[in-house]
């Protein structure tokens, strides 16, 4: 029996990237610009976002709500 995991709801800034099909420099761009999926920095250095939140303005909805 194998069992499934299911994928982390928190992405790191390079693995969101990589889930856009962009660069994280792209990605960084897009926070200083105020464009992108919501973002989170709950540490000094580290920035994360949230797979649905990503699914989410991929979409087209404002996640930033």
């Amino acid at each position: 029996m194998t069992a499934t995991v299911a994928p982390s709801e928190w992405l790191t800034a390079r693995q969101a990237a990589a889930y856009l099909g962009t660069t994280p420099h792209h990605l960084g761009v897009m926070r200083y610009e105020g464009r992108g999926p919501k973002w989170y920095k709950p540490t000094g250095r580290m920035i994360y976002y949230r797979r649905a939140e990503i699914d989410e303005w991929i979409e087209g909805g404002d996640a930033r709500q």
